[in-house]
């Protein structure tokens, strides 16, 4: 068994040998499976592995090296995945090599359209779950692959393993499209924290032009608090942007948690154990995110009451 832990440049490297030039099937399947176990940590063998995945006389081994590539978030294979997405004769292979593209996900973007395609070609429809579930990935919560994969569910053509697969990834899209809103809305409350810092500005300076009275004494120190208010607006925001970092990497953790460990696109009955034992940090994830979304409601009212205040004081002085 090959771990991150224990691998060096020298192992990958007989792996790779294995991988080209070994004569038997398994042999090779095994070595393209050892390398996708590696992930990033084996980019060096990215160019092996698409020679392998199209040039192999084996669908076994072809379709191995498709899901090692998918295992190694680098966009440098997705052309070529697109090419064997297209072109390879296997359904088995054009399947895995779907799979793949879908584990890559902001990696392969370019492989949106040739996904949507081949989900849609008739030659596919044996294998449309792998097809389906890939391009759900790549499109998000809102796309067509979605509805794809309720319309095989209700009509009963998914097995177990793909039923799991299935809901996973609809909490973790709907997760992502949450989170991203979230992220969206920060970056509108500094947006409306900026107006105000600004305003503020233009406020102290017309204060600061009036002649010498209690009440421009008073609209100084309103300004000053003003002032205090954004400073501490800014650090909440800080803080929630932190909460949305953290979100995001523990979206990332469950990806992966979700992902297959035996490069093979289906669940086994101790992965589905490992799933259900994720299902509190999944609680985290909702937890977090409702506090973050009540954060956020409180700033945007603070900038707006800010904001009408400010608009209320400038018009004293034209």
């Amino acid at each position: 068994m090959y771990s991150v832990s224990n691998i060096n440049k020298d192992e990958i490297q007989k792996l790779i040998t294995k991988l080209l030039e070994n004569p038997r099937e398994g042999s090779r399947a095994e070595a393209a499976k050892a390398l996708g176990r590696l992930e990033e940590n084996a980019r060096e063998a990215i160019p092996a592995l698409i020679d392998a995945m199209k040039k192999d006389k084996s669908d076994r081994v072809r379709g191995r090296a498709a899901l090692a590539l998918g295992r190694i978030d680098d966009s440098s294979s997705v052309s070529a995945l697109i090419d064997t997405l297209e072109n390879d004769k296997s359904l088995q292979v054009r399947s895995r090599v779907a799979w793949a593209i879908g584990d890559l996900e902001e990696f392969a973007q370019d492989a949106l359209e040739p996904l949507r395609k081949a989900t849609k070609d008739p030659k596919n429809k044996d294998r449309l779950f792998h097809f389906a579930i890939s391009l759900a990935k790549l499109e998000g919560v809102q796309g067509e692959a979605m509805e794809t994969l309720q319309q095989l569910k209700e009509e009963g053509k998914l097995e177990r393993w793909q039923i799991i697969r299935s809901n996973n990834l609809m909490k973790e899209l709907d997760f992502r499209a949450k989170v991203q809103e979230a992220s969206d809305n920060i970056a509108s409350v500094k947006s409306g924290a900026k107006t105000v810092e600004n305003e503020v500005k233009i406020l102290i300076e017309k204060v600061q032009e009036q002649p010498e009275s209690p009440s421009k004494q008073d609209l100084l120190n309103v300004s000053s608090l003003l002032q205090k208010m954004i400073e501490d607006q800014q650090k909440i925001i800080q803080r929630q942007e932190k909460t949305i970092l953290d979100l995001n990497e523990s979206l990332r953790e469950l990806v992966k948690a979700h992902q297959q460990t035996i490069l093979e696109p289906r669940i086994t009955a101790e992965q589905f154990h490992e799933f259900k034992e994720k299902e509190p940090r999944e609680r985290w994830i909702k937890r977090n995110f409702f506090a973050l979304l009540g954060a956020i409601g409180t700033l945007i009212s603070s900038v707006v009451a800010l904001l009408g205040w400010l608009s209320s004081s400038l018009g004293w002085f034209g």
